[in-house]
């Protein structure tokens, strides 16, 4: 799938990250995420990399941040 083919890119770029899927009505989505990171900075600084490299990067803030 698309999702399996950005994570296997993303992997060979040293990124960790995480294909998650949902299903709506009778549709399934697929989301690849990349973090969560320390701080807005370098997760900033994670999207420009992305997006130079030709991916669609959004920054979502967590609500509760997970312990690192």
């Amino acid at each position: 799938s698309a999702a399996s083919d950005v994570y296997k890119r993303q992997a060979l770029m040293g990124y960790e990250s995480v294909v998650m899927t949902a299903e709506i009505g009778v549709n399934t989505f697929h989301r690849v995420s990349v973090g969560p990171y320390k701080n807005y900075d370098n997760a900033k600084d994670n999207r420009e990399k992305l997006f130079l490299e030709g991916f669609k990067a959004n920054l979502i803030k967590l609500t509760t941040p997970k312990d690192y």
